[in-house]
């Protein structure tokens, strides 16, 4: 779990992260700019090779204890502000 984080800068090298304690979307415990809405669930940084400006992350949550745990999945694309102005779709 990796409440707080925030995924504008989190994940600055690669990787991933995940929320399983609370939902990523929560306020007050989940991750800071997770997509609105996400429940329990990760997300996944690439980068380009020597390029910051040239990363991309998805997001993906499940519905916790369902019949389908399979629920949404995001992506969005930074630029050279980072992830700053980059919206989740």
């Amino acid at each position: 779990s990796a409440s707080k984080s925030n995924l504008n800068t989190k994940l600055s090298g690669g990787g991933i992260i995940y929320e399983y304690g609370y939902a990523m979307s929560n306020a007050d415990n989940g991750l800071i700019n997770a997509p609105a809405n996400s429940l329990y669930g990760a997300v996944l940084q690439l980068n380009a090779t020597n390029n910051n400006a040239l990363a991309g992350q998805l997001a993906w949550d499940v519905n916790h204890r369902g019949t389908d745990s399979t629920r949404n999945l995001w992506w969005r694309a930074n630029d050279d502000t980072d992830f700053a102005n980059a919206k989740w779709h």
